[in-house]
């Protein structure tokens, strides 16, 4: 038996080659695979094929869906096409964090019992995403020493966020940093720090359980700030953590 591993078929032309003509569809990616393909002399074809949506169309577009929805949306092709020829393909799931790394690993879970799907496919270049960027990130929350400003803020002080702060945090983000230093576990000094690593994340969704994970980090990477570090964790870890008052 002959299974190719990397297949691509589509209903609607690829968003990233942008090939022209038909898309590249199920019933011609059959084709393709019936050959026949001369091997030792015998005419042979591939008898299987493991197949995910091409990469361009599994990014998030102007007008598309986003959640687990976006994800279903952008699978429902692939997923067809393993009920329809379950001889012949098998599905290969194309895991895109950019619709939320829980809605991805839900719809993968869902994928699997559902459709049998057998693969997993991460394509961090297509996604925008690159592991070794979060050492980058860390690296430059320690390279200061803790002390990245010309001149730091003094307590006590009124902080106004700035125009790109305010497009990338909401309200209750920045109301949950002021929140923070209020009752004791932020210093100015931190506070802008949490500000400068919030602001350093590549995500456009930042909501208040980055918040929390990236205060945590900041408060680690302090020394004499153990006290708030322990305080922070178990706001970060209490479900009930009783609210911001």
């Amino acid at each position: 038996m002959i299974i190719d591993t990397h297949l691509h078929p589509t209903n609607v032309v690829d968003e990233a080659w942008r090939h022209t003509g038909e898309p590249f569809n199920g019933e011609r990616m059959l084709e393709m695979m019936d050959g026949p393909y001369w091997i030792n002399g015998k005419p042979r074809r591939i008898d299987m094929g493991f197949i995910q949506p091409p990469p361009g169309n599994t990014v998030w577009r102007d007008g598309g869906r986003s959640g687990r929805e976006g994800v279903r949306d952008y699978m429902e092709y692939v997923a067809q096409l393993t009920q329809t020829y379950p001889d012949r393909f098998i599905g290969n799931f194309n895991y895109n964090p950019r619709f939320g790394p829980e809605n991805g690993a839900a719809e993968l879970e869902f994928h699997v019992k559902e459709y049998g799907f057998k693969m997993l496919k991460l394509h961090a270049n297509m996604h925008a995403y690159r592991p070794d960027r979060a050492l980058d990130w860390l690296e430059e929350l320690t390279a200061s020493g803790g002390q990245p400003f010309t001149n730091p803020p003094t307590a006590p002080s009124f902080r106004l966020f700035n125009a790109r702060e305010l497009a990338r945090l909401d309200a209750e983000c920045r109301g949950y940093v002021t929140y923070l230093e209020k009752i004791g576990i932020l210093l100015p000094i931190h506070r802008e720090l949490v500000l400068d690593r919030l602001m350093a994340l590549e995500t456009q969704d930042i909501g208040v359980e980055q918040v929390k994970w990236v205060v945590l980090m900041v408060m680690f990477s302090q020394p004499g700030q153990e006290a708030a570090f322990a305080r922070m964790e178990d706001l970060v870890f209490d479900q009930n953590d009783g609210g911001m008052h």
